[in-house]
């Protein structure tokens, strides 16, 4: 691991260096991407030698050396993000092989993988090989905390007489949408090849019947609340019949139904609490109204979508949380953003859910960021600051105004991930600070004089 930490250390600073191009010599570049090229080089000579160890190891039954080996590997995607693709493709290969060899043994294997105390082990049950015996052990282990315990432990929606009424409120909505879901699931559900999903994501589009929520008038009354439990059954749904071939695989066992993807209560009661589901107080209402109008200037008529604060624990299923909330958010007319303080993590949420948004029509109205990247966006919401700034100095009339947004006229809706992040000293309080890089002549003979005069000064400026 050591070994790995100090390769991708160097190896991103080299990359760095190289495409910044801040070495004019023509040999200094040069020798900067040999130094890449061996970095490469030695990674490939590594991955290459994993991968003979495995296939040998795979071919006979030595389950034991073939998780060590794997796990060596799995620890290289993790901390080797550049040749991370590679490395799982090589990973996934090795499976696929161990399954060849032995397929009666994918399931011991899999029990392996879960009780081994090597972290890395423990994190390649997620490959494709073992999706199956994935699901249903998340179903399993989700199912023995079901509504009921969430009812139990869930916190911070008022006294106990209006606890007790919000928590019916929430049950209700609950086994309505469990229903619906669950009759949706039954009725759509069909062998690879055969399964079609279109009619679902037509009824899918029908609900929301091309309701917008304007900046300036956004209306959250319990008919749009009604409308987003429909919409979160039949996403839920959707998102469970995307991958149900797991299912038919082992459809002959009792238990087949949980090798379904499915999402846990926490998850959907989770969703409900995000839009305001369940959250029937007429005082908080009216306080929240008289706020809105009173600091954001907005008109709201009958409700309002008010701001929620949701605690889900790590492995829990934020990811899908966020997606299935920014949908229901975007179908009923909102322009919805997605923020988290890491790069990589928004990234990849947004990968893994980018086919919902395209087959619901809304991925115009859903951007996945990082706090920066939000703060460039409402800096540069009516002109390019940056170009903006080039244009005064150099003297330049060309005004770059950024294109009209079809997001402008959509009221906004903002989701932090990992906001405990967010308000640590790293983010909370501090400024966003961006910087306009402008290359003219006159500024680098400026910058030439600024410098010759201190170095000529004995190191001081005059």
């Amino acid at each position: 691991q050591n070994d790995c930490d100090c390769l991708n250390d160097n190896y991103r600073i080299l990359l760095a260096l190289t495409e910044a191009k801040i070495f004019p010599d023509v040999e200094q570049q040069s020798a900067l991407q040999t130094k890449v090229q061996q970095i490469e080089q030695l990674f490939q000579k590594k991955i290459s030698s994993l991968e003979d160890t495995v296939r040998n190891i795979a071919n006979g039954d030595d389950i034991d050396g073939f998780i060590d080996v794997l796990a060596e590997m799995q620890m290289m995607s993790t901390i080797l993000l550049d040749f991370e693709a590679t490395i799982k493709a090589k990973i996934n290969q090795s499976l696929q092989l161990f399954k060849k060899s032995h397929a009666d043994k994918v399931a011991q294997l899999f029990v392996s993988l879960t009780e081994s105390k090597l972290t890395w082990a423990n994190n390649m049950t997620q490959h494709d090989i073992f999706k199956s015996f994935a699901i249903a052990r998340f179903n399993k282990l989700s199912n023995s905390f079901g509504v009921e315990h969430v009812l139990a432990t869930i916190d911070g929606i008022g006294d106990d007489v209006k606890t007790d009424q919000k928590k019916k409120i929430l049950l209700d909505s609950f086994t309505k949408c469990k229903e619906r879901y669950t009759a949706l699931v039954k009725q759509y559900l069909a062998p690879p090849g055969k399964i079609d999903l279109a009619p679902l994501i037509s009824k899918i589009k029908c609900i929301p019947l091309r309701q917008q929520q304007s900046p300036k008038s956004i209306v959250w009354d319990e008919k749009l609340k009604g409308k987003a439990l429909q919409l979160i059954a039949h996403i839920f749904a959707y998102w469970t019949l995307l991958e149900s071939a797991s299912y038919f695989e082992v459809a002959d066992q009792t238990d087949a139904r949980s090798y379904l993807r499915q999402p846990h209560d926490a998850q959907v009661l989770s969703v409900f609490r995000i839009l305001g589901i369940g959250n029937n107080d007429a005082s908080y209402a009216e306080e929240a109204l008289n706020w809105a109008k009173r600091k954001l200037g907005l008109r709201t008529q009958s409700g309002t979508l008010m701001p929620s604060l949701v605690e889900i624990g790590t492995g829990e299923g934020k990811s899908l949380t966020f997606a299935v909330a920014a949908c229901v958010q975007a179908l009923l007319g909102f322009s919805v953003r997605c923020v988290c303080y890491s790069q990589y993590l928004s990234k990849r949420d947004y990968q893994e859910y980018e086919p919902l948004f395209n087959d619901f029509g809304v991925e115009q109205y859903i951007i996945y960021g990082t706090f920066d990247e939000l703060c460039e966006d409402m800096i540069n919401e009516k002109v390019n600051l940056r170009d903006k700034v080039r244009a005064v100095l150099l003297g330049s009339d060309d005004e770059k105004r950024c294109s009209c947004d079809p997001k402008r006229d959509r009221a906004s809706v903002l989701l932090i991930d990992e906001i405990d992040v967010f308000f640590n000293e790293q983010f909370y309080g501090h400024h966003y600070t961006p910087a306009a890089s402008i290359q003219h002549e006159h500024l680098k003979s400026m910058a030439d004089y600024v410098w010759n005069d201190f170095i000529t000064h004995n190191n001081r400026c005059t």
